[in-house]
């Protein structure tokens, strides 16, 4: 029985599509729908759909720009267009809460989010903090981790850790993608210049083992 998830090589992607894996028995593809403001889920092999995971508009969710798995099993969405974090029961998709309030720590058109090795969240904004930090437990802003104008910073919708520590932001704006310190959030360098390779408005981004 050959297995149908692949899990460090960066890949740099220019989909709007998100997903969310584990490696397990079982291990769904949820993709968030723009257009319906809902998140579907896919079988992992055929690709065929197995249901409407979270349903259009569950907890206000309005444009989902993002998801991520947290460590108590449910589901992190930013909502783009409502300026929040949602939680969702990772069991069922059920609506649990507002995990980041809207606009909080100037959180605008959030995209990406993330969860740290220090069990926090960081969430990718367009607004005048690029990159905001909050507490993986209570939902409440720790600080702005990348201010404006960092490195050149504009309009975020990608983040990774990289296995040095660090994270890597796709700027989408000025199409590059720039590193900073995991933990200060102190700009270190350009890490995949303006353009290189045809790069345009660059909004995934991926580490990878090739073949692994």
């Amino acid at each position: 029985m050959h297995s149908c998830i692949r899990n460090t090589t960066i890949a740099l992607l220019t989909i709007s599509a998100l997903s969310w894996s584990v490696t397990a028995a079982r291990a769904d593809l949820l993709i968030g729908s723009n257009r319906t403001d809902s998140v579907l889920r896919f079988n992992q092999c055929t690709g065929e759909l197995i249901d409407e995971f979270i349903a259009g508009g569950s907890g206000g969710l309005t444009r989902p720009g993002g998801i991520a798995l947290g460590a108590d099993g449910n589901l992190y969405l930013s909502s783009n267009a409502t300026h929040a974090v949602l939680r969702y029961s990772g069991a069922d998709g059920s609506f649990i809460d507002e995990f980041v309030a809207a606009g909080s720590g100037g959180l605008d058109k959030p995209s990406a989010l993330i969860f740290g090795s220090d069990g926090n969240l960081y969430v990718a904004s367009h607004g005048p903090n690029p990159v905001l930090r909050y507490d993986g437990i209570t939902g409440e802003l720790i600080d702005v981790l990348v201010p404006s104008g960092s490195g050149m910073i504009g309009n975020p919708t990608s983040l990774r850790f990289g296995p040095d520590g660090n994270l890597y932001v796709d700027s989408r704006r000025n199409s590059r993608v720039l590193r900073f310190d995991g933990a200060s959030g102190e700009f270190i360098d350009t890490f995949v210049p303006q353009g290189t390779g045809g790069l345009s408005a660059p909004n995934s981004m991926l580490f990878f083992t090739p073949g692994g």
